[in-house]
């Protein structure tokens, strides 16, 4: 968190704390030297409860805000180490692999678990044309695998092998 973030949150903390503890020291140390008779216009005791009732607001706000930045910030920084582990060690051991020609099921297991990952395959059926022969109607439908790279249960790296034209795999965190 940043030193301005961090120095606002304390102050409104310390604001919110000093109203809910004791409000009327706040109007004697904050408001009432603006006035020349500061017990004639000194708070009821139901504006001094209405004070107590907000700065505990103010600090439910604020703790609330403080654990929703530092969880959000977390999970940033987890999202951006997965990018830059994806796209600087998996990414171009995979390809690597790929053109070792090393693409069976097996070979894409190893290599999950080589790089502590879980794979998870689906196939889907793409229609084929040879480009020698008059298409035929229906076509025929072979299938295609695509490897689904997992760590902690979310995807970061898939590849769909469809034999003739492999498309290239990708990063996706």
């Amino acid at each position: 968190m940043s030193g301005i973030a961090i120095i606002s949150l304390l102050v409104c903390a310390v604001f919110g704390l000093w109203a809910m503890i004791n409000p009327r020291s706040m109007f004697w140390s904050l408001t009432a030297w603006q006035y020349r008779h500061p017990k004639a216009v000194e708070p009821s005791d139901a504006a001094y409860s209405a004070t107590r009732v907000s700065g505990g607001i103010m600090l439910v706000f604020i703790v609330g805000l403080t654990i929703w930045y530092a969880t959000t910030t977390a999970e940033i920084q987890s999202e951006q180490q997965a990018h830059s582990n994806c796209q600087n060690v998996l990414l171009p051991a995979l390809k690597q692999k790929i053109a070792a020609g090393s693409t069976s099921g097996s070979e894409m297991q190893s290599f999950a678990t080589e790089h502590g990952l879980t794979l998870k395959v689906t196939s889907s059926n793409v229609p084929t044309f040879d480009p020698h022969q008059s298409p035929a109607w229906p076509p025929a439908k072979v299938a295609v695998p695509t490897y689904h790279f997992q760590q902690d249960g979310r995807e970061v790296l898939t590849w769909t092998d469809d034999g003739s034209l492999p498309l290239p795999p990708e990063c996706k965190v």
